[in-house]
């Protein structure tokens, strides 16, 4: 399954559209939209994952109670593939209005959801536990930064999890603009998500990154590092659990702006893909393969 932005009345604005394939992304077909509640037709920054059952949660933004400087966060749920889906519902309903949201299913089936909060906009988690079919439990920040701003800082986070005995353990990439804590910072949690140590600085010019797990001990950050033209794809990796970090490789060109870096976790080590605008104009998806040691394919 897809689930993109159209395009609307004004520039950035327009509804989400389902997309569903059956034959491994060969041949494509519309799927039913889950938002029925939201009159402006105007969601964004979706996410979706499967759960260990086989089922899809879907979760983006819209403004349906038209509050202006803040957005609601949503969810839903389908059970056949995308075609239909629960009733929507509301996770947090005033949260950043232009953050992107990061759904990833945990080792004990459940689903942490990382999502940039609104005064403090800290970045937050919400928890959805297998035996809860509709319900989300809101936790606390993400570091706890206590950033107040009033804009749009259009960074989200990255959010990975691995098993760890009966328990598991969360990873967390995430930026601030938070005075005396600026940067891309990575941070830990042995305690399902309910505490956050090890808050560790990774770059202090960094911002929109992600993260992935091979094993327990091997994780991976990717992240834009710059501003505007100047902007790089970075990565950096871990082979002991987040304890250190190697130092920066940049993987796209120096010429035009990179950004929106993503990183998954494959069979041989990583994948790294990214947004690139050419000086001339030119708009591509790029991509690069890693092996664990951090060495290009």
């Amino acid at each position: 399954m897809a689930v993109f932005q159209v395009k609307g009345e004004f520039p950035g604005n327009g509804p989400l559209t389902v997309a569903v394939s059956g034959d491994d992304g060969r041949h494509w077909q519309s799927g039913i939209s889950p938002v029925a509640g939201d009159r402006l037709d105007n969601q964004s920054y979706p996410d979706i994952e499967m759960d260990g059952r086989g089922k899809l949660h879907l979760v983006w933004l819209d403004d349906r109670e038209e509050n202006g400087s803040t957005q609601g966060l949503r969810a839903a749920v389908s059970e056949d593939g995308g075609h239909h889906w629960t009733a929507e519902a509301t996770i947090d309903d005033a949260v950043c209005t232009c953050c992107s949201t990061r759904l990833t299913s945990l080792p004990d089936q459940s689903l942490a959801l990382l999502y940039r909060d609104h005064a403090p906009q800290d970045m937050r988690l919400a928890l959805k536990r297998p035996a809860s079919r509709d319900d989300w439990a809101v936790t606390d920040h993400v570091g706890r930064f206590g950033w107040q701003f009033e804009g749009c800082p259009h960074t989200g986070g990255g959010l990975t999890s691995v098993k760890a005995g009966d328990s598991f353990v969360l990873h967390a990439a995430i930026w601030t603009g938070e005075d005396r804590h600026t940067g891309l910072h990575y941070l830990r949690s042995g305690m399902n998500g309910t505490d956050w140590t090890h808050d560790q600085i990774i770059d202090e010019n960094g911002g929109d990154p992600d993260i992935a797990s091979l094993s327990p001990t091997q994780l991976a950050i990717t992240y834009r590092c710059g501003q505007g033209k100047d902007a790089r794809v970075a990565f950096v990796a871990s082979q002991d659990g987040g304890q250190s970090w190697s130092a920066p490789r940049y993987l796209s060109s120096a010429e035009g702006r990179s950004d929106r870096p993503r990183v998954v976790a494959t069979a041989g080590g990583y994948r790294v893909f990214w947004t690139e605008r050419l000086p001339q104009g030119e708009k591509r998806l790029a991509s690069s393969s890693l092996l664990e040691a951090g060495s290009s394919l």
